[in-house]
């Protein structure tokens, strides 16, 4: 399970940079995108791990693949005017985690897979000391 979840939070950062990437250059609907070699080159990746990624961007239409005409800006790419959202904080209390983590599971699958751009960031409160942990996540929340 937690190697599974590392491998998709690597998967995210590199969308992230792809994302990026594209709205940062300003990048329109159709407009030609790099190949996979370029991207690979671009994230300091191998070839199969930027073509995971860029198959994954896609599936989420924010690129479009042909084989023989090459990579395209999808429709749900960002745009100028379209905010960023790096990061999403999820605070949870260990002890519901515990009792209800199929539940949990589901709610960060969704938020990922809604925030298509963002990555998000599962932390547990401990049993002890709760309101001083807690308020250290949100000082470091409001700083990223």
């Amino acid at each position: 399970m937690i190697k599974s979840a590392m491998r998709r939070f690597k998967l995210d950062l590199l969308s992230k940079h792809i994302y990026d990437d594209i709205y940062q250059r300003n990048l329109r609907p159709g407009d030609r995108y790099l190949t996979t070699e370029e991207t690979a080159a671009m994230l300091g990746v191998a070839k199969g791990t930027a073509n995971k990624v860029m198959r994954d961007l896609a599936h989420r239409q924010i690129l479009v693949r042909n084989r023989k005409l090459g990579t395209y800006i999808g429709a749900k790419a960002p745009t100028g005017g379209q905010p960023i959202l790096e990061l999403v904080h999820l605070l949870i209390h260990r002890r519901y985690f515990l009792t209800e983590r199929k539940r949990i599971e589901q709610i960060v699958t969704g938020l990922v897979e809604s925030l298509n751009h963002s990555s998000v960031q599962l932390s547990f409160v401990p049993d002890e000391q709760d309101m001083q942990y807690t308020e250290r996540l949100i000082r470091f929340a409001e700083s990223s």
